[in-house]
């Protein structure tokens, strides 16, 4: 698909990477096609009969990639001859320390409009899921809880941007009392309901009171770390440009893990169904 790898030096440049792909994901000139549906009226569930297909209102580019690692669809395992999304990190100790291992895939609309706002998403009516696949190849010491991480990105207005980051160590799959994430398996993951935390370029915000529901966020919360560094404000009317599906820095082995049927739906009807299927 013309995917090539980068090297990724460290967090501050690893983010810095998102703008050139964003900007080459609202070119005219597309890495990949995500066959998917643009629904209307009440949209489409997942856990429901897939829409009758039509041409693509979303692309997928391959936004980082770390040495040996990549994010791209695939017609693979688990299920020969269906489509996912594909992640594959290698992320060990020499890697960690650099934090190079790193891949994520962009979900953005074709025509570069928002998908919505953050509002919308939050309302009644919205939701946003997705069924992971992690594979039993995974190993290497890799925590019981990990999984490939969903992030929203969101445009500021002075044209910015920054992320929410779902990720499931965060979302009842880790620690003693908590069950390890499915493997071998799909799993279906209710994104919408979880927690969240904010990352802009430079700064990392998960930490104590970072951590928090969409709703919280929409409503203005704010995060000041230690050094005085202020996380971004959003709001309702914030919109999401497009969404990260990816895995990367803390991981101490290899990941191998699958992403299909990835929905996001907005109050009033608008949703978006990424099957990955051409």
């Amino acid at each position: 698909m013309g995917m090539s790898d980068d090297n990724i030096p460290g967090t501050a440049a690893m983010n810095r990477l998102l703008r050139p792909a964003f900007a080459a994901l609202l070119a005219t000139s597309f890495l990949a096609a995500v066959a998917g549906c643009q629904t209307e009226g009440n949209g489409s569930s997942a856990s429901a009969a897939k829409p009758a297909k039509k041409p693509a209102d979303l692309v997928t580019t391959r936004d980082i990639a770390g040495p040996n690692c990549s994010a791209g669809i695939v017609a693979d395992l688990p299920a020969p001859g269906d489509h996912t999304l594909r992640i594959i990190t290698n992320s060990y100790a020499t890697d960690r320390l650099n934090e190079q291992a790193f891949a994520r895939a962009l979900l953005a609309r074709r025509d570069g409009k928002p998908l919505g706002t953050l509002g919308q998403l939050a309302a009644p009516g919205g939701a946003l899921r997705c069924r992971t696949f992690r594979d039993p190849s995974t190993g290497g010491g890799i925590p019981p809880y990990t999984a490939p991480y969903v992030c929203l990105i969101l445009r500021h207005p002075d044209g910015s941007l920054s992320r929410l980051l779902w990720e499931s160590a965060y979302n009842g799959y880790m620690g003693a009392k908590n069950p390890p994430f499915p493997v071998g398996q799909w799993a279906a993951l209710d994104l919408l309901n979880g927690i969240y935390w904010p990352q802009t370029d430079a700064t990392n915000f998960n930490l104590g009171a970072g951590f928090q529901p969409l709703a919280k966020f929409v409503a203005g919360h704010t995060i000041t770390r230690k050094d005085g560094v202020v996380s971004p404000l959003y709001g309702p009317e914030t919109p999401i440009v497009a969404i990260g599906i990816g895995s990367g820095s803390g991981l101490p082995g290899h990941l191998l893990a699958y992403v299909d049927d990835f929905e996001i739906k907005f109050a009033g009807g608008m949703g978006y169904l990424a099957t990955f299927d051409p």
